[in-house]
């Protein structure tokens, strides 16, 4: 097989499975389906903006920033406080929703892009240099 040992040990404890009796074995197809479905999982990068606790977190969150005018991390920040909750939600993550997926959120956001610190330090450091 041309793999080493602890590959293939690797490969048994990852796709491997107990069938109805009891015991421990591995069909290639079931561990096909299993890797298939890990990559397909891991390759999404965006799987909870489709869910709908998550349209109503924006939606509570647009709502907070149309009728206070705040920023969309403040209004991320008064979300934590009020919920009690730990919302693990970035504002660079926030941005990239609101340009990709929401074109009304889009509108009420205060920064066009959440980019502009990245420019400022390559700018800083390519001056930096040629000087």
């Amino acid at each position: 097989m041309n793999r080493s040992y602890s590959s293939i040990k690797r490969e048994i404890k990852r796709n491997g499975y107990y069938n109805w009796h009891g015991h421990w074995t591995y069909k290639v197809d079931t561990a096909q389906k299993k890797a298939k479905k890990r990559r397909k999982e891991a390759n999404r990068k965006h799987t909870k903006l489709f869910t709908w606790e998550w349209k109503c977190f924006v939606e509570k969150i647009k709502n907070m920033m149309r009728k206070r005018k705040w920023s969309i991390s403040a209004a991320i920040w008064r979300y934590k406080l009020e919920k009690w909750k730990k919302t693990k939600v970035s504002i660079s993550t926030m941005y990239r929703y609101a340009r990709e997926y929401d074109k009304e959120l889009e509108k009420l956001l205060l920064y066009k892009s959440w980019r502009y610190k990245k420019w400022e330090y390559k700018y800083w450091r390519i001056r930096k240099y040629r000087d």
